[in-house]
């Protein structure tokens, strides 16, 4: 029998390794197509539902103090700015 921690270990090492799992990114797709196939082979049979959706894909983020550089995330969900670089 397997040990759970070991199987845990290769799962999350699995998921991270697919990439990015933000909604529609091929890591998304990815994401879903192994989740899909560990499903089936427990004996599900599991189907993927596509849809559209518009999204925003942010661009480069961060901040530039005295030379360093900050790398960001930018927060997705925030509500659209009144001009370029403002909330």
């Amino acid at each position: 029998m397997t040990n759970p921690i070991d199987r845990a270990a290769r799962w999350l090492q699995a998921w991270d390794g697919q990439g990015t799992h933000r909604t529609a990114t091929p890591g998304d797709h990815a994401g879903a197509a192994w989740l899909a196939a560990e499903a089936a082979a427990l004996g599900a049979r599991p189907e993927i539902e596509e849809f559209a959706l518009d999204r925003l894909d942010p661009g480069d983020c961060h901040l530039d103090i005295d030379g360093a550089r900050i790398d960001a995330v930018p927060a997705f969900d925030a509500p659209a700015g009144e001009g370029e670089g403002r909330l």
